[in-house]
C-alpha cells in the first residue's frame, strides 16, 4: 500500500483551505484523515468522495455527465439528507485530482494534489 504526502485544497464562498497530509493509496482509493479527525476516501473508479467523523457521514458521487445524488448523515439524529450535485469539471491525472461542482447553487472546488 503506497503511502504518499498530498495537499488538499477546498475552496468555496465561506471556506478557503490548503492543507498538507499523508495519504494511503490503493486499488484506486486515495485515504487520508483531516486534522479534526474526519476520514475522507476518494475512489477514484468511481468518483465517489466519502467523509466521515463522530457526527457526519457525507457521500457525494461525481458524474460529469449527470446531476448525482448525495447523502448526508447525521449520526445521532439518524437522519439521512439527500442533496443534488452538479459536476462541472472532473480532471485526474495520475493521482492527482480536481472537482468544481455545484450543491444548492454553492461551487465548490476540490483538489487532491501529489507533494513530492
Amino acid at each position: 500500500m503506497p503511502k504518499m504526502n498530498i495537499k488538499v485544497s477546498i475552496h468555496n464562498e465561506m471556506e478557503n483551505s490548503h492543507y498538507k497530509v499523508p495519504a494511503i493509496f490503493q486499488e484506486d482509493t486515495m485515504k487520508y484523515k483531516e486534522q479534526d479527525d474526519t476520514i475522507v476516501t476518494y475512489n477514484y473508479r468511481d468518483n465517489i468522495l466519502l467523509r466521515e467523523n463522530k457526527e457526519l457521514r457525507m457521500k457525494y458521487p461525481f458524474d460529469p455527465n449527470r446531476q448525482t445524488t448525495g447523502e448526508i448523515i447525521i449520526k445521532e439524529l439518524e437522519k439521512t439528507m439527500k442533496i443534488k450535485i452538479e459536476t462541472i469539471k472532473l480532471e485526474r491525472k495520475n493521482q492527482n485530482i480536481e472537482i468544481v461542482f455545484k450543491i444548492d447553487e454553492n461551487q465548490f472546488l476540490y483538489k487532491i494534489e501529489e507533494v513530492i
